[in-house]
């Protein structure tokens, strides 16, 4: 299973903490791009989340998770530098070996192998 990849609802994604940390940024700055171009990314989907208990505090904390299609647009938002670029080279690899481990899998049914599949057309 991928390091960055996560599954959420029978769909692999990626974590906006993942893409600060892996990007040099902070989290509220990658919050407020996700808000800012909220209704572009949400012509790819819900954007999913899940609340968590922070270590650093009793507050809860909410980490949005958006998939291929949000994450590639929402990456390309972004301003290029060395860390952004491996972290875009990254995240489409990790992308297509999540896919390349669906399909190849014997356990999902033909209903998931074709909701997959249909994902990444």
């Amino acid at each position: 299973m991928s390091s960055i990849i996560k599954m959420i609802k029978n769909e692999p994604r990626v974590g906006h903490i993942i893409v600060a940390k892996n990007t040099n940024n902070n989290e509220k700055s990658i919050l407020d791009l996700i808000n800012r171009q909220e209704k572009h990314l949400l012509k790819f989907g819900k954007i999913e989340f899940n609340d968590f208990k922070s270590l650093n505090s009793g507050r809860p904390k909410r980490e949005y998770y958006l998939n291929k299609q949000q994450a590639t647009l929402l990456i390309t938002f972004m301003r290029n530098n060395e860390i952004v670029i491996n972290f875009k080279i990254k995240l489409v690899s990790e992308f297509f070996k999540m896919r390349e481990s669906l399909t190849n899998h014997s356990h999902y049914t033909p209903i998931n192998f074709i909701y997959v599949k249909n994902c990444y057309n």
